[in-house]
């Protein structure tokens, strides 16, 4: 019994924390973040652009760490355990098709939005004859302007006229841009979910209480940089308040998840889960290349749109990197 009470103790902690750390970044309100870095008037050494690209580099950092010191040599061990990948490096393989998954399944799913009958919509902006909302950048006023419209059967346009084919243009390839931002991210909280649940299971499966907080404290070492780089990255990606909540609360409920099946399956399930654990590892593997690839492609070019200089970005790529590495030592020791 005692068992159980310190497995729901720390797992419910686990997810509190979480909670607490990714909804920090939304504590940053979005006005005062001028993230797009095709305004005029973004500036790359603001304050606010400089942490907000720090902190989206040192979780990449994290996240790195994470996939390359702690995933990979736990999935190419547990496949040396049951003797396979002697002859292939088959943990490495798995993870580059998991890189090459998510990069198909990101063009599928562009592909469908693209040939959907609203698939060019432009998020409610009007494009009426009355009027046009335009973004100024002549002034240094940040809220739309009204203009009237250009009338064909005019010869002469007023100085104050505007085209909106290129407010048009502007709007849909933003708008893009937030869609292929918003799927890269839902799959790395899939991703990192699916590992949390993992965990999870790792936690309800030690036997006494005292292996059980040092791998809590493993865990907590990580996760809670890793649920802050969370929010950011969902902040960032304007992602809408309600679906950020939805997946926040995956995220963090995820070792719950992980730990309620260890206890079930240590309490009434088969002693030899060998297939078992050998399929949870393929999709570990494949959870790694969806990190590697949303790191690569999504979070690190983001912070370097955003702001700050190259070395800032490489510093604090490798501070995240380096403030994984005591959850290394101490996961060793329990």
């Amino acid at each position: 019994m005692e068992h159980l009470t310190t497995v729901f103790v720390t797992t419910a902690l686990a997810v509190i924390l979480s909670l607490v750390f990714s909804g920090i970044p939304f504590l940053f309100t979005k006005s005062c973040l001028n993230l797009n870095p095709e305004h005029p008037n973004h500036n790359k050494l603001h304050r606010n652009n400089v942490i907000l690209s720090f902190l989206l580099n040192l979780g990449g950092g994290v996240l790195i760490a994470n996939c390359f010191c702690h995933w990979l040599p736990e999935v190419r061990a547990a496949f040396g355990g049951h003797g396979i990948g002697d002859e292939w490096p088959l943990a490495e393989i798995i993870l580059c098709l998991g890189f090459f998954l998510v990069r198909f399944l990101e063009e599928v799913i562009q592909s469908c939005a693209q040939n959907t009958p609203h698939g060019h919509s432009h998020r409610g902006y009007p494009e009426s004859e009355q009027q046009v909302r335009m973004v100024n950048t002549t002034s240094d006023d940040l809220g739309p302007r009204e203009c009237t419209p250009i009338r064909p059967k005019r010869s002469v346009v007023s100085p104050q006229s505007c085209d909106p084919q290129p407010v048009n243009d502007i709007l849909e390839k933003q708008s893009e841009h937030i869609f292929v931002s918003t799927i890269r991210t839902v799959f790395a909280i899939v991703a990192l979910s699916f590992h949390s649940v993992i965990e999870g299971l790792a936690l309800s499966y030690e036997s006494d209480e005292t292996g059980i907080w040092m791998n809590f404290g493993a865990l907590a070492l990580h996760k809670f940089v890793i649920a802050f780089s969370i929010g950011v990255e969902l902040m960032t990606s304007q992602v809408p308040r309600v679906q950020s909540i939805i997946y926040l609360l995956m995220f963090a409920f995820a070792p719950a998840l992980g730990s309620l099946i260890g206890v079930i399956m240590a309490y009434s399930g088969p002693e030899d889960s060998s297939i078992g654990d050998f399929i949870l590892q393929v999709f570990q593997g494949v959870a790694i290349g969806t990190v590697i690839y949303v790191v690569f492609f999504e979070i690190f070019p983001k912070a370097k749109d955003i702001g700050g200089s190259g070395f800032q970005h490489v510093g604090a790529m490798m501070l995240g990197f380096l403030a994984f590495m005591p959850s290394i030592s101490l996961r060793k020791r329990a």
